[in-house]
Parts: C-alpha cells; sequence; structure tokens
C-alpha cells in the first residue's frame, strides 16, 4: 500500500524535470501549477491527481491508460496533453500551459456580444467534434474549462478529465448524491443525473447550457438547492433567451434550446452538426430575417427551406448512387492500405502470438507488390485494441484502403475472416473467408495477398506473381515456433531475443528446410552483440551461417539477404557486397520499412548521407509510428550535422513513444554537438534511464562529462566501463567515446584500434561520428579508416583539430 502523499508541493520545487512555479488552480482533479520543462524550456500546466487516487492501483492505470488516449488529440481548440509520469507514488499530467482568462471570468465581468457567443460557440463545437472522432467525451464541460487565449481563440481544458475522475472509484456506478455540485452541476446532462451511459450528446447538452450562459449571463438551471437544480434539468425546460436578454435572434435561441432539450435524440447528433449551425447564423445570407421578424415568416421560411434541402438531399444521393455504381464498376482507385492486427478467436490462452505473427505475415505478403504502399508492422501494432474508428486510422496513416479480421485456430484447420474497406466511406467493398489446414496457411496468406491485388486492380508483375504462387507449406508445429521466435524478437530485449533464438532453433529442428526460420535467427544472432553485451565473434559468426543457409533454401527471399547484408556491413566491413545485398533485398520486397531503415544505415557510413536520408525517409513513410523508423531518421539527421532536424524528429519520435531511449540519445549527442551541455546531460540520462547498461549510451554521457572536465563524474563513467569490459558486457569502443572528449589523443586512438581488432559494434560509424571529429587530421585515425574500408577525403575544419596528448585522468 502507498503511503497517502499530499496533492500540494512546495513552489521551486523539482517533480520529474518540471520545476513548478505557482499554483494556478484547486478543484476535484487536484492542484494545477504552471511550471517549467527544464528539459525543452517552456511554461507548461501540471496537474497532480487527487490524494483519493495515490492508493488505488487500478484507478491509477486506468488513468494513465486514459491519458495516453488524450495526447493523440491534436487540435487548436483543445489543450495539448505532453506528458504523464509518476514520482514518488504522486502522478501528474503534464498540459500545454495556455495564458489569458477563463470563460468563467469572462461572463463574471458581465455579457457578451451575440457575434463573440457564435465566434467561440464555433470554436467550441469545433473542438468537440475532433475529440468525438477521436472515441473521447468530456462529461464536465463547463466555462471554467474553457479558456480564453489573449489572441481570441478558445481552448477546451481537462479533456476528458472528468470521465477520468470518476474512474477513481472501483464503484462502477454512481449516484446522483455523488456527483460533483459546485459549478459543474447545472452542466449536468438529464442521462448524467439518470446514471445512464453518457455519449458525444451529453457534451451537446453542456455546450448548449455554456451557449445559454454566453447569451443571457445566467445558468439555465441554477437557483434553489441541488435537488431542486437537479429536479428543473430533469423535468423543466429553462427560459428563453429573448426574455432574458432581449435582442437575441430566435436562430441563435433554437440552436441553444435543440442542444439543451431533454431526449438525447432530439438534440444535435454530433458537434459538426452544432457548428454547421453556428457558421450559418455567423454569416448570414442576404435577405435573412432581423431579430425582430415574427416567428410565422421564420416558420414559412423554414418550411420552404425544408422542401428544398430535401430536393437536394434527394438529388445528391441520386447522384452520388451513381457516381459509386460508376467508381465500383471501374474498380475503387486503391494504391495504399494498411493492415489491422488480426483479431484472435482461438480457443485458448498464450495464442496471441498466432495472429500477430499471422498478421507480420499478411503484411509482408502484400508488401512483395510494389504497386502498393502498405504500413509496416510496428505502426499497425500500436492500433491493437484500439477504439478509433477506420476512417480516423486511415486518416493518420494516410492510406485509401483498411483491412481488419479475424483468425481462429481450431484442431488442424486454421480460418481467417477478412474484410477490405474504403477509409473515406468506412464501408467494406470486399470480404472473404478462408479455412485452411493448419500446414497451408502459407497460401492462405498468398491468396489473400492476390484476391486483394485483384479485387483493388493492381497488376502484378510476372516476379511477384511468381513469388506469390511458389509452393510455401510449412510444418504446424515448426511454422508455430517460428511465430513465438519473432514475437519475441520484435520485443527488442536481450532476454526477448534469448527467447527467440530457442523457438527458432526449435523451429529449425523440426523443419531444418525453413528459410524464414533461418534467417530470422541470424536477425537474433546479430541482436545479442547490442542487446546482452555478448561476444561479437561468436554470435555474428552463427548470424551468418544462418543467412547463408536461409539463402541456399530461398534464394528469393528478401530477408535471408538483409540478414546477411548486416553480417557483411558489421562485422566483415565489407560494405560493397553488403550494399549488394541491401538492394537485392529491397528489390526483392520493396515494401518493407525495415529494409530501408538498415540500407540508410550503411549509406550513412559510407558518408553519403543524403542517399541514406532518402532510404530513411522512405522507411519512415512505410512505418509511420514506427519508434525505430522515426528515430533512425533522426539519428541520420544528427550523423549528416542537420541538428535542427534531428531535434524535431528526436522530438516527434518521443510524441509516438516516450520510452523512446534512442531518440532521447540522439537529442543529447545533437546538443552535445552544438555544445549545450547542459540540455545534453539530462537527454544522455534518460536514455540511460530507459535502456539500462547501453554502453553507448553511458560513454556519450561519459564524453560530455569529460568536454566539461568534469573528472570526478567521468572518472565514475570510465570504471563503470572498464568493469563492463572485463565482463564482456562492453567493448573498448565504448571507452574511446569517454577518452574522445578529454585532451588525452593517444589513449583514444589506441582505444579505437583495440575496438577494431575486437570488430566491436559501433565502430562502423566511426567515419560520421560528430564525436570524432576531432581526430580526423590524425594519421593514426585515418590508418583506422582504412582498416574498416571507411578512408577517404574528410573535410576538416579549423574545430575538427586533435587535442594535445596529456596523461590519463
Amino acid at each position: 500500500m502507498r503511503a497517502m502523499a499530499s496533492s500540494v508541493m512546495a513552489l521551486g520545487s523539482l517533480i520529474g524535470h518540471y520545476r513548478l512555479l505557482e499554483q494556478v488552480g484547486e478543484g476535484g482533479m487536484g492542484v494545477v501549477y504552471r511550471a517549467h520543462d527544464q528539459r525543452l524550456g517552456r511554461d507548461v500546466a501540471l496537474k497532480l491527481l487527487p490524494p483519493a487516487a495515490f492508493n488505488d492501483e487500478n484507478a491509477r492505470k486506468r488513468f494513465h491508460k486514459e491519458a495516453r488516449v488524450l495526447a493523440r488529440l491534436n487540435h487548436p481548440n483543445i489543450a495539448t496533453v505532453f506528458d504523464f509520469d509518476s514520482q514518488n507514488g504522486i502522478d501528474f499530467l503534464v498540459t500545454e500551459y495556455i495564458p489569458g482568462e477563463t470563460l468563467a471570468s469572462r461572463l463574471a465581468a458581465g455579457t457578451i456580444s451575440t457575434n463573440e457567443v457564435l465566434r467561440l460557440g464555433m470554436q467550441l463545437a469545433d473542438g468537440l467534434a475532433a475529440a468525438h472522432e477521436a472515441g473521447v467525451l468530456h462529461r464536465d464541460l463547463k466555462p471554467a474549462n474553457l479558456q480564453l487565449t489573449p489572441d481570441g481563440r478558445l481552448k477546451i481544458l481537462d479533456f476528458g478529465l472528468a470521465q477520468l475522475s470518476q474512474t477513481l472509484s472501483t464503484d462502477t456506478t454512481q449516484s446522483v448524491m455523488d456527483l460533483p455540485m459546485a459549478g459543474t452541476l447545472p452542466y449536468q446532462s438529464p442521462e448524467q443525473l439518470r446514471g445512464e451511459q453518457a455519449s458525444a450528446r451529453t457534451d451537446i447538452y453542456a455546450a448548449g447550457a455554456v451557449l445559454y450562459e454566453m447569451c443571457t449571463g445566467r445558468r439555465a438551471f441554477a437557483n434553489g438547492s441541488p435537488f431542486v437544480v437537479i429536479e428543473n434539468i430533469l423535468h423543466e425546460m429553462p427560459k428563453r433567451l429573448g426574455e432574458l436578454r432581449p435582442g437575441i435572434s430566435v436562430q441563435l435561441e433554437q440552436v441553444v434550446m435543440k442542444c439543451l432539450d431533454k431526449q438525447p435524440e432530439n438534440r444535435y447528433q454530433s458537434a459538426v452538426e452544432l457548428g454547421v449551425d453556428l457558421r450559418r447564423l455567423a454569416t448570414p445570407h442576404p435577405g435573412t430575417q432581423t431579430p425582430s421578424s415574427s416567428r410565422g415568416t421564420l416558420n414559412r421560411q423554414i418550411a420552404v427551406t425544408a422542401i428544398l434541402t430535401l430536393i437536394l438531399v434527394l438529388a445528391g444521393a441520386v447522384i452520388w448512387w451513381t457516381k459509386g455504381m460508376l467508381a465500383h464498376a471501374r474498380g475503387p482507385a486503391v494504391q495504399s492500405v494498411a493492415v489491422l492486427p488480426l483479431k484472435d478467436y482461438s480457443a485458448g490462452a498464450d495464442q496471441e502470438y498466432f495472429a500477430d505473427g499471422i498478421t507480420e505475415e499478411l503484411i509482408t505478403d502484400l508488401a512483395q507488390i510494389s504497386a502498393l504502399r502498405v504500413i509496416s508492422r510496428t505502426s499497425m501494432m500500436t492500433y491493437k485494441g484500439s477504439t478509433k474508428s477506420l476512417p480516423q486510422i486511415a486518416k493518420e496513416l494516410n492510406v485509401d484502403a483498411v483491412l481488419e479480421g479475424s483468425v481462429e485456430r481450431f484442431d488442424h484447420h486454421v480460418k481467417v475472416q477478412a474484410k477490405l474497406i474504403r477509409a473515406q466511406t468506412d464501408v467494406p467493398f470486399w470480404t472473404r473467408t478462408y479455412e485452411r489446414n493448419v500446414d497451408d496457411i502459407l497460401r492462405l496468406q498468398e491468396d489473400v495477398a492476390k484476391a486483394i491485388a485483384d479485387e483493388i486492380q493492381i497488376k502484378l508483375t510476372a516476379e511477384e506473381l511468381r513469388r506469390l504462387n511458389k509452393p510455401r507449406a510449412v510444418n504446424p508445429e515448426a511454422h508455430e515456433n517460428y511465430l513465438r521466435g519473432r514475437y519475441y524478437w520484435n520485443q527488442r530485449t536481450g532476454p526477448g531475443v534469448q527467447k527467440s533464438i530457442e523457438y527458432l532453433q526449435k523451429a529449425i529442428a523440426i523443419d531444418p528446410h525453413y528459410a524464414l526460420a533461418y534467417a530470422a535467427l541470424s536477425d537474433s544472432y546479430h541482436l545479442l552483440p547490442e542487446l546482452a553485451g555478448s561476444s561479437s565473434k561468436d554470435n555474428f559468426e552463427k548470424a551468418r551461417s544462418a543467412a547463408q543457409q536461409a539463402l541456399r533454401l530461398d534464394p528469393s527471399s528478401a530477408e535471408a539477404h538483409a540478414a546477411l547484408a548486416k553480417v557483411m556491413e558489421d562485422y566483415d566491413w565489407n560494405w560493397d557486397g553488403a550494399e549488394s545485398e541491401y538492394r537485392q533485398a529491397i528489390e526483392l520486397n520493396s515494401g518493407l520499412a525495415t529494409l530501408h531503415a538498415w540500407y540508410s544505415n550503411l549509406l550513412t557510413e559510407r558518408g553519403r548521407v543524403a542517399e541514406a536520408l532518402s532510404e530513411a525517409r522512405k522507411a519512415q513513410q512505410l512505418d509511420p509510428l514506427s519508434s525505430y523508423a522515426n528515430s533512425n531518421l533522426a539519428l541520420i539527421f544528427y550523423y549528416a550535422g542537420q541538428y535542427d532536424e534531428a531535434l524535431a524528429q528526436s522530438q516527434k519520435t518521443v510524441a509516438i513513444d516516450a520510452a523512446s531511449a534512442r531518440s532521447h540519445r540522439t537529442m543529447g549527442c545533437v546538443y552535445a554537438a552544438q555544445r549545450s551541455y547542459d540540455k545534453a546531460i539530462p537527454e544522455l540520462k534518460r536514455a540511460i534511464e530507459l535502456s539500462p547498461g547501453t554502453p553507448e549510451y553511458i560513454a556519450e554521457l561519459g564524453y560530455v562529462y569529460a568536454v566539461m572536465d568534469q573528472k570526478e563524474q567521468t572518472r565514475e563513467i570510465l570504471n563503470q566501463l572498464e568493469n563492463s569490459v572485463e565482463r564482456g558486457a562492453a567493448s573498448a569502443y565504448s571507452l574511446a567515446i569517454v577518452y574522445a572528449g578529454t585532451p588525452n589523443t593517444q589513449r583514444t586512438l589506441q582505444l579505437l584500434q583495440q575496438a577494431v581488432t575486437e570488430r566491436a559494434a559501433g565502430v562502423v560509424e566511426l567515419r560520421v561520428s560528430p564525436l570524432f571529429k576531432g581526430l580526423h587530421r590524425d594519421p593514426a585515425f585515418q590508418e583506422i579508416l582504412k582498416q574498416l574500408g571507411l578512408f577517404a577525403a574528410i573535410e576538416v575544419r579549423s574545430s575538427d583539430s586533435p587535442r594535445v596528448p596529456a596523461g590519463d585522468i
């Protein structure tokens, strides 16, 4: 049980990397501060959760999960969520800090003009529409949660936090007596007070209550005790706006009263509809009746308008239907597709790997079709279990269609149901169900890929047809072990890779002719030196052997060519051979994002940064939500010396994946290159926190300490790395990085030579790494580059001159 912590903290104190500057609010959701982000140098709003949440682990997990959903909201009328973290048992949410005043403060100073009501009301509707499209409700909309910026923009605050506050109780029900009363009850909808399920129309009601107050200067229901207010909300209609403020147009009154209708089905059904009507009022057409016009005239206009609208709708429907039929006859213009993670309907537990594996293999098969852009696995897995609508997912990924489906395994059979849905209309235009023996699963996936290509009328090349038609029966048990192996490899952790190797070895033992299993085994051995500190020599030899066997079994396997290319690049330093293998792999399957990312690394190491950036961008376009593809692009910007772009791309990656150690590492290295060492240190420390024990990250922090001449901290880092070297968990290359920040050029070069002899991971970056620019003129350094096969004329600036040799630290 956590100890109960106070929700109030002293000004000036740090929570995370945020320094508290002033308290700006306090309420049911805890205390709100203006704070300064020490890392990015900006002011933010920091909200501490109320003490009631501290000891409720389930509530805190739900809150954290919902905060991640809110962080995806990106709209000019919604306050942006930046971060969610914990410190000493206190959870806190970090959002955009918005100067100005709340609408509540503005209303307290007096009524506002009708034009201002319409202008702010449109912004309120736009913000609600964006959130509802993302599947997020507010549930506590009120003037105090609407901030008005000095330039006149309305921002919705605490979006979703009312919903989250209700999760702080483990009881799933909530009585009327439990509802927050002060300043909140007058904006509650009838269905909320009855304990019914909230919907977008619940927020529409609250928006109507806010509009009512803006128009009249008073709340729709505010008089009497809470019980009287509840009774009035449930059964009474508020006074007409015109009675309280003469001059309010009948049209605006009708909009507000429609929002406040007791029955949700009689209100606006979406915030978009509300926004449309407010815009119509804000931009009147010639001949629009003035507020003093009679209701009879208005009703006749409404009747005529309704008839004309009906005629237009019917005509539009006929045109839409005709166009749709013609488009269907021509075939849908689909050039890009995203495959959602297949739902697993198999009986029994521990089947997640199977559905995920089938998803990945289906993506790989579709990616072979060169005329079709297919979003890669990593981006698609972020939507696993997502409640987002298909049009929203398609919009985020910029694709024409989405493939969704399910997989069910029973006895010796597997059934796959697939449905292709057009992004714009959210309407399926192709549906199939496949049922096969488990040993024919690969053929099933290829049949799905060919059927999709045929449906969207993409012409397959002869080579693509050959690859999709080649016989690919597989032993079911071997295939299952292969899927488990890839599942653990995708975790990119030391223990995960070890388990991956175990399963892949089982797959090969069952089926010695399984080429993909050998290629995957090579990938796993390749990762071990980096993630587990294992011997480069032993693991790269095993990786080479597995890749060569994969190619012997299947020379047309893109995965096998890529696996061999990585060994030739990182261990053999056979640059031409590695490039040839990468190009063959891309020619065989140009839709695999990882191939372009790996190839971009090779091009970077060879100093061809313009080509490297092109390949890295291709990887990012194919896998837009992948932490690896995005952080890889940022790292290449860094090596290219494009530091502003590297920082911007790293920050974008952190927004996608807050736990991206590579991105924090890149930001730290960029700041070091810019000599902003006070910014570099916290970024590198964060990278180490996220990836404990990674030698290169630790070494780069030591480099910064060394450049700053902080001898004690430098020596501490060196001792840590020297111990790791003795245990075989680090190499001489990491020590060389630290010494590169000291005047001891001789020791740096000795360690680099030792790293080359060891064939240590990382030495392939020597030519482009800014950490070693000071050695570029040194003949010994140039000799090391020759040993690597990377020597070429290097532009040397005066600032790159080597340091004067000195004694050890």
